[in-house]
């Protein structure tokens, strides 16, 4: 059916042990948890082949296919994605539906205005950035679910986790707080 409302949340460098370790309470996501009990999401455990920048793994998300090491020399300049992808699938499936997205701009460039009925892409390399980013993401969010009937699917990718560790790694307070948030 067309009437679905689906949203993927891509939460960058969302480690798996800040997902499924629930004996590590510092750095445990307790919201998942709850959302997965009741049956509103999915958590799911993958591992990435290298190289691990953004380009390659989006790539690697949507069209099944392992990356090369060009990928990263094409991260800082990336261009339409010609392969085929779930997007593209989507859309041949459900031509009427639309799809929103907020995030990394890198989205943007894979897709440059055939596959998003509207988006707001943010400039991923400002990594210095751990906040602002992602409450333009949030508020992109909270707008779309007060105008459901606009879109079918929302994509949201999430970049503050990703800036914190790599400017002060992956167990930090930083981290605590952007978890809680």
């Amino acid at each position: 059916s067309s009437k679905h409302h689906v949203i993927i949340m891509l939460i960058d460098a969302l480690r798996s042990d800040y997902v499924f370790n629930r004996n590590n309470s510092s750095f445990y996501l307790k919201s998942i948890e709850k959302f997965e009990e009741n049956g509103k999401a999915l958590s799911f455990k993958l591992r990435c082949h290298t190289p691990t920048v953004t380009l390659p793994r989006l790539k690697a998300l949507l069209t099944g296919t392992i990356p090369s090491f060009w990928d990263i020399i094409y991260n800082y300049n990336s261009s339409k994605l010609e392969l085929d992808n779930i997007l593209i699938q989507y859309k041949r499936k459900y031509p009427e539906n639309k799809i929103v997205f907020y995030g990394d701009d890198t989205w943007i460039k894979l897709f440059p205005n055939d596959i998003f009925s509207r988006s707001k892409g943010l400039q991923s390399f400002f990594v210095t950035d751990f906040k602002e980013i992602d409450l333009n993401v949030t508020e992109g969010l909270y707008s779309e679910l007060n105008q459901m009937n606009e879109w079918n699917l929302l994509i949201v990718h999430y970049l503050g986790l990703d800036h914190i560790g790599h400017a002060y790694g992956a167990f930090n307070s930083f981290i605590k707080d952007k978890l809680n948030e």
